[in-house]
């Protein structure tokens, strides 16, 4: 008997591309997806880089919330209150910070989107989906906060 198949045979383990549990299979191969089955010691870097994607998202949700909101928020009433006390007009200032949002926005996109396809195990694709958008929802808010408060003082 093949080390694979013997060690599949009382072994719980899903398949890296679809998740079948290939538990008592007889052939090198999955048979849900078809895909060549290999037994080997290390893993694929797929679930190391998964996991360094999901801390990066962690932490720029962190960052999102938590350094971008506030800061939005003493940003347009100081802003507000110098033009103000100055006699000036309509300040500006909250449009660099769009421009920064939107481009924060598309790195997150981008990094989604190579994230969602570098991880192989359903599980893992739903949490990275989760907090690639999570952290879109946050910049939405965040910009769109700040924006209101702008156009309002």
């Amino acid at each position: 008997m093949k080390p694979l198949i013997a060690h599949l045979a009382d072994q719980d383990v899903p398949c890296p591309a679809c998740g079948y549990n290939l538990r008592g299979v007889t052939q090198a191969s999955c048979p849900e997806c078809g895909m060549e089955l290999v037994l080997s010691v290390n893993r694929s870097g797929a679930d190391f880089y998964a996991r360094a994607l999901r801390l990066l998202f962690l932490a720029l949700i962190v960052w999102s919330g938590a350094g971008q909101l506030p800061g939005a928020v003493m940003e347009t009433t100081s802003a507000w209150e110098m033009a103000g006390k100055a006699g000036g007009g309509l300040s500006f200032s909250w449009l660099g910070y769009i421009v920064s949002e939107i481009v924060i926005a598309l790195i997150v996109l981008v990094f989604s989107i190579l994230g969602l396809r570098a991880t192989y195990q359903p599980r893992q694709e739903r949490s990275t989906r989760r907090y690639a958008l999570s952290i879109l929802i946050i910049q939405a808010l965040s910009t769109i906060f700040h924006i209101v408060l702008s156009v309002a003082y």
